[in-house]
């Protein structure tokens, strides 16, 4: 899932590095072209069903990856028993700061963050990491909330290495 910053091209830097290994489905949230714009303030629930639906058509299951808003738009699909991937924790900020909701997830998580991603996000993601009981830590020393496009790579090997000690 992409986050606020950009559509459905936030993922292009890190897609090469996994197509070898991994069939991806990449798609523009909606309200981000080429998308529709909705009628109506999105919701949480939204994305949600969006997810659902793009995962009906992959097959049912897969590893989901989120950076940015779209962290917490996978921590609320994972709720449903998927894999998820969550980078960094921007719209935890803007979203309800109690992480205690998240305790029932319970399938692997992977969190990662750049050491140079300002406050409040590491704190939420050392909160996070103590309510999730399935939660791996990766820190991408040197790089900051926007790993996926300053260090793709590394970005890609770290999803891999998860993937790989989970599946």
């Amino acid at each position: 899932m992409h986050g606020s910053a950009r559509g459905l091209d936030s993922w292009e830097p890190v897609v090469p590095y996994l197509l070898d290994e991994f069939e991806l489905w990449v798609y523009a949230r909606r309200g981000y072209a080429p998308s529709e714009t909705p009628s109506r303030p999105k919701r949480f629930a939204d994305d949600v069903r969006d997810v659902q639906g793009v995962l009906a058509a992959a097959g049912g299951q897969a590893h989901l990856v989120g950076a940015s808003y779209g962290v917490t738009v996978v921590l609320h699909a994972a709720r449903s028993g998927l894999v998820g991937c969550l980078h960094d924790l921007e719209a935890m900020v803007a979203d309800e700061p109690d992480v205690s909701r998240w305790t029932g997830i319970g399938v692997p998580v992977l969190l990662m963050h750049g050491s140079e991603t300002w406050p409040p996000m590491p704190a939420t993601m050392d909160a996070l990491a103590g309510a999730l009981a399935h939660a791996d830590r990766k820190v991408l020393t040197g790089h900051s909330h926007f790993a996926t496009h300053t260090a793709p790579a590394l970005f890609a090997e770290s999803l891999r290495t998860f993937f790989q000690a989970k599946s």
